[in-house]
């Protein structure tokens, strides 16, 4: 849920977005840089701020990116990253502190856990 301080005449872009912190998971060690953790956040949206030191040892698997998320938008789960070595690496975004939303688009204006049309297709419903 957002939390707005009310106002007798909204905008019309009014909670139509929110900071949202992404971790960033199954980057290779030797592709941690600056700019691979900007261009991985910006595929969800514009970056606000990175929690990664070049400078410090990485201790953790993933690295956090704070962004601002349109509600409209679906998030994004997964993105497929051609490293130089010829090979493709499955990037995982992890949503903090998101529970209210769809499993299965990732989209933030509805919440299911299954679709009717999955469960039809599974042979789940008859």
């Amino acid at each position: 849920m957002i939390m707005e301080r009310w106002i007798p005449s909204p905008p019309a872009d009014f909670l139509t977005s929110f900071d949202v912190w992404v971790r960033i998971r199954n980057i290779s060690f030797n592709h941690f840089t600056l700019e691979t953790m900007n261009t991985l956040g910006s595929s969800i949206r514009k970056v606000e701020e990175i929690t990664y030191d070049p400078e410090v040892s990485q201790i953790t698997d993933f690295v956090r990116v704070h962004v601002n998320m349109k509600i409209a938008n679906h998030a994004r789960s997964t993105k497929n990253l051609n490293i130089p070595s010829d090979e493709m690496v499955v990037i995982q975004y992890e949503y903090e502190k998101l529970w209210k939303h769809c499993f299965h688009c990732i989209r933030f204006t509805h919440e299911k856990t299954l679709y009717l049309l999955l469960c039809k297709s599974y042979g789940l419903m008859s």
